[in-house]
């Protein structure tokens, strides 16, 4: 899906019907799900500032990386892993700073438990430690963290690390918006991430001729909350929940449009719209031109 395309989707205000429930999606109210949204500032570089929550035990480490980052960054504060969970969940940083030697629980099972969970497991973690062995860098790297820095450390060598990680999670949003691309059900993923979408995908191809299916019941599908559900497939494929949601369906319409032989009506009721005008119009932002022409051409280049 290109950018004209995805910009047209976005300001296309929609009313659906989702459990007797009726919500109204923009782009602007959809950010609004969730609790975590922040007024938009910029950092020095002119850039949208990026969510840091740093997890650490000593007060003047923690202070310290604070104040050198958050003119950069929003910057979050835990004192330890449990808190760094409970924050984690809460507030969905694009990035976690983690020491290693920390009481209740050390660095090594606080990124596991980060890494494990469907609710944070997008999150990028750069662990932080005195010990310097080859061995426990491996361990720290093997839990799943990102990047691991041995103190003491630059801190112009973590803002390095910091701004890599995000521009390569950056990358990652636009490969899975180019898997969007590929037909439902063919998508072929393996990490927890990428097993999220997979299981998005067949849950909406589950409902997709049900005309009252949303986000209501699709984050209770998927175990997930509203707010949960809008955060994950934000950051993993810049979609808001509506807009992915729409996507599968107009693929599997394009799909139905060239192998099933129903009309453009039929595929409309098929993939769950109740409106043939409306699905029209955003099948017409997806592919450039309307269903009946999207057959026709597609059907004249197959003889």
């Amino acid at each position: 899906i290109d950018e004209h395309t995805l910009d047209g989707i976005l300001k296309q205000d929609v009313i659906e019907e989702s459990d007797d429930i009726k919500y109204k999606y923009s782009e602007t109210e959809a950010a609004s799900q969730t609790s975590t949204q922040e007024t938009e500032t910029q950092n020095t570089n002119g850039k949208k500032k990026s969510k840091i929550l740093i997890v650490e035990d000593d007060i003047d480490m923690r202070e310290y990386i604070k104040n050198e980052l958050e003119q950069d960054y929003h910057v979050s504060l835990a004192n330890d892993g449990t808190q760094g969970i409970e924050q984690a969940i809460k507030i969905n940083p694009d990035l976690i700073i983690s020491d290693i030697m920390m009481p209740q629980m050390d660095g090594i099972e606080f990124c596991k438990k980060i890494k494990t969970d469907e609710r944070t497991s997008h999150i990028a973690i750069i662990l932080l430690t005195a010990r310097s062995s080859q061995e426990h860098k491996i361990e720290g790297l093997e839990t799943g963290a990102d990047d691991y820095l041995t103190k003491p450390f630059f801190i112009n060598e973590l803002r390095l690390r910091i701004d890599n990680i995000i521009e390569s999670r950056r990358r990652l949003r636009e490969r899975f918006g180019k898997l969007m691309q590929i037909e439902p059900s063919e998508l072929q993923i393996t990490s927890l991430d990428q097993k999220f979408i997979e299981r998005a995908i067949k849950i909406v191809e589950e409902n997709i001729n049900n005309p009252t299916f949303g986000i209501e019941k699709f984050s209770r599908l998927l175990g997930v909350s509203r707010v949960g559900l809008y955060n994950k497939l934000k950051v993993l494929t810049n979609y808001t929940v509506q807009e992915f949601i729409f996507v599968v369906k107009l693929k599997r319409a394009a799909q139905l449009l060239l192998s099933s032989g129903m009309s453009v009506t039929q595929v409309c009721y098929e993939v769950g719209f109740k409106d043939p005008s409306h699905f029209s119009k955003l099948f017409k932002k997806q592919f450039g031109v309307s269903p009946k022409s999207y057959k026709d051409e597609n059907s004249n280049q197959s003889k």
